[in-house]
């Protein structure tokens, strides 16, 4: 994967604050904090996520799932300005597009139960639909939903995507 797109993607919004967690996972205590928050969030919206990410209640469940997400995506943490609190996070895997300098994004993101419903899905994929813009080397955004999630598919549509089935 291209790990520039972990040091380049960064980028904030009125309410979020996007960057990679490389720099927190490597080392301990930044790791340890973000284990905790890894617990707290999934434990309460796993149900809207892949099986691979059920039942993540230890610290030590929540390193190896922070192990095999960083094997296979960019990941993004998603905070509140205002106190830096992690409120959920973003995985963008990275795929080469139609010619090599072209990339496309695989996205998916969740957020903490008690920040749903305020438009902060929103306002994140807009924010990142006008980083890609920016960035002028991403030709495509895909973004992954599970079936039952319809809040989280209706802010894809709103803002672009078009549905594909398969």
């Amino acid at each position: 994967s291209d790990h520039t797109l972990a040091r380049r993607c960064r980028f904030a919004t009125s309410r979020l604050k996007v960057e990679s967690w490389d720099g927190q996972i490597a080392h301990d205590a930044g790791l340890s904090g973000l284990a905790e928050r890894v617990v707290e969030i999934l434990t309460h919206v796993a149900a809207t996520l892949p099986q691979a990410w059920q039942n993540i209640v230890t610290k030590t469940d929540a390193h190896q799932w922070i192990h095999e997400r960083s094997a296979e995506s960019e990941v993004f943490t998603i905070r509140l300005p205002a106190n830096g609190e992690i409120i959920g996070f973003l995985l963008i895997h990275v795929e080469a597009g139609p010619m090599p300098e072209r990339l496309r994004l695989h996205i998916g993101y969740f957020l903490s139960e008690s920040n749903w419903g305020q438009g902060l899905g929103g306002e994140l994929v807009d924010g990142l639909v006008q980083w890609c813009n920016a960035a002028g080397d991403i030709t495509e955004l895909v973004g992954g939903v599970e079936p039952a999630n319809i809040a989280s598919a209706k802010i894809l549509t709103r803002n672009g995507f078009q549905r594909a089935d398969g």
